[in-house]
């Protein structure tokens, strides 16, 4: 799967989006870019892709950041951003990670 975030209608859009998100929730982002997260969180397995509802709050994915400092996946839907509370998932919860493929080298 190719890098992208739902909202962004560019690659610079996309990156100045990742940018200004990263910025605005203030950790140590790696530069990953991940397309699928599978964890753990009471008892129940979640399943959550870039682009996809999460299963619980319905909304699109937006973004997954990995926190490098903390060791936590933090995973932005709209509704998260605009509180300001992304939903977490510690590393310990988490079962398996899908990147997106590498942007072609430029011309």
């Amino acid at each position: 799967m190719r890098y992208f975030i739902p909202t962004a209608d560019s690659s610079e859009q996309r990156d100045r989006l990742r940018t200004t998100i990263a910025q605005r929730l203030g950790g140590n982002f790696g530069d990953e870019r991940i397309y699928r997260l599978r964890y753990v969180s009471s008892g129940e397995t979640y399943d959550v892709r870039v682009g996809e509802p999460h299963p619980v709050t319905r909304d699109p994915v937006l973004l997954i950041l990995f926190e490098n400092d903390r060791g936590v996946y933090f995973i932005c839907t709209p509704r998260s951003l605009s509180s300001g509370v992304p939903i977490l998932a510690p590393l310990f919860a988490v079962r398996d990670v899908e990147y997106f493929e590498a942007d072609p080298p430029a011309e």
